[in-house]
């Protein structure tokens, strides 16, 4: 088995900003965060292996990253042993890019395959493709993997083979070791750690889905509804995206955002609309509770384009941030979904 280990290039997020990400996402205090992507043989863990596992982990005030590869078929228990050790020791989360998919129940797989304690059952996780799913309509991405995200964010352009020829080449390389074969196998594995690390400013977008923002300014004028916010983290790429009814743009942590008001009404909407009924003469929804003593010509069941009441645009509304947002809580997600 071969071991590497060295220092990252600059331009990474700082450790506190990295575990303020981390915790937040997780709901927990983060402080010994680990970033991993394995290489394998093949798709299948019932008939491929486990070749190649990096990680990076915060040492000394640098971001460092371990590899382990092995010279032959029958070394990846010892890959899979090294890696177990290093998790025991220096994690207490991890972090992957579609790891819930593949990665992890991959290396259970294998784990359980060779009779091995799992590492990862006990160990919270964080799946930076999952989470970051809803931006891709937000950011009019063409796809959410990996290599589409880093292109997004201008990252560094690739140098090394891609996973499906590392497979080619890591065959080559068993049959006959060679030093720069071994560096192009490391080189892929390291991109892809280094790259995952530099999604995870990403994480800032999805404040406009939590909530995580303030209200610094509120206008109406021409029917329409200007809210000025301010994130509570600054976005790595300015954005813009938008319908008839709805425009949002965004550079660093200010976010601006527009939509629709004919003769000064807002629709709030609410997302749990199977609680509700669209009443189609009053153009607006009620709980179903309430409106099952109505008629049934009267009302039909909410749908998530439906399900809102109205909110009038007055002078104290544009006066009260917390008014403002309120609304935006119950509204924007419906705004940016229809993105």
């Amino acid at each position: 088995m071969y071991f590497q280990k060295k220092s990252l290039s600059s331009g990474l997020l700082s450790f506190s900003e990295a575990t303020d990400y981390l915790s937040r996402q997780l709901k927990r205090p983060v402080s010994a965060p680990v970033f991993y992507d394995i290489e394998t043989t093949g798709l299948s863990h019932t008939s491929a292996a486990v070749y190649l596992t990096g990680a990076v982990f915060h040492e000394n005030g640098t971001w460092m990253c371990c590899q382990w590869m092995s010279g032959s078929a029958d070394e990846e228990p010892l890959v899979l042993e090294a890696f177990a050790g290093f998790l025991s020791r220096h994690a207490d989360c991890t972090i992957q890019y579609n790891g819930s998919t593949f990665d992890q129940p991959f290396l259970s797989a294998r784990y359980r395959h060779y009779q091995m304690p799992d590492p990862l059952q006990e160990l919270p996780s964080l799946d930076l493709y999952r989470t970051l799913c809803p931006l891709k309509k937000l950011l009019k991405l063409d796809s959410m993997k990996q290599p589409c995200m880093e292109a997004f964010l201008s990252c560094p352009k690739r140098l090394y083979p891609d996973g499906k020829e590392g497979i080619r080449l890591y065959r080559k390389f068993c049959t006959r070791p060679d030093s720069s074969l071994q560096e192009l196998l490391l080189g892929h594995n390291r991109e892809d750690l280094q790259g995952l690390m530099m999604i995870l400013p990403s994480l800032a977008y999805l404040d406009l889905y939590t909530g995580d923002y303030e209200v610094s300014g509120c206008s109406c004028a021409d029917e329409k509804v200007l809210f000025e916010l301010i994130l509570s983290h600054s976005i790595p790429v300015l954005f813009s995206n938008g319908n008839l009814h709805f425009y949002i743009t965004g550079k660093g942590t200010s976010v601006r955002l527009s939509t629709e008001a004919p003769d000064g009404n807002l629709r709030l909407y609410y997302k749990d609309y199977k609680n509700y009924d669209y009443i189609p003469s009053e153009d607006r929804v009620i709980p179903k509770a309430l409106s099952a003593c109505l008629e049934k010509c009267l009302r039909v069941p909410a749908t998530a384009d439906t399900c809102y009441t109205r909110v009038f645009c007055s002078q104290t509304f544009l006066e009260t941030p917390a008014m403002q947002k309120q609304y935006l809580e119950h509204s924007l997600p419906y705004y940016l979904q229809t993105l």
